[in-house]
């Protein structure tokens, strides 16, 4: 049963980062896209520079909110694993010492 946790564990890790990569490369296309045809606005030259700024502003922003966002969930994601895992084993089940039983050979 760890085994099976651990795995589901790794997987949802592995999408949660899958779809914040996806975020990520979403806000850069959009971002960039945007920036780019800034040129079709009709104002002048120091507003199409101040917008571009805070474009690429609020994409660095968003990058880091993305970083950010991803690992909050990495970390939710782990600590639910890890507490699935606790009480998935059970109590603890040790072997007999030898030395407490006795030598019986």
């Amino acid at each position: 049963m760890r085994r099976y946790i651990l795995g589901a564990k790794l997987v949802t890790l592995a999408v949660w980062t899958v779809v914040c990569l996806g975020a990520y490369v979403l806000l850069n296309l959009v971002g960039d896209g945007l920036i780019r045809h800034l040129d079709a606005l009709p104002v002048g030259p120091e507003e199409i520079e101040f917008v571009s700024w805070l474009l690429a502003l609020f994409q660095q922003i968003g990058f880091g909110l993305v970083i950010g966002v991803w690992l909050f969930g990495a970390v939710v994601i782990l600590v639910v694993g890890w507490i699935a895992r606790r009480f998935a084993s059970g109590p603890e089940q040790r072997l007999p010492d030898s030395s407490r039983m006795g030598d019986r050979r």
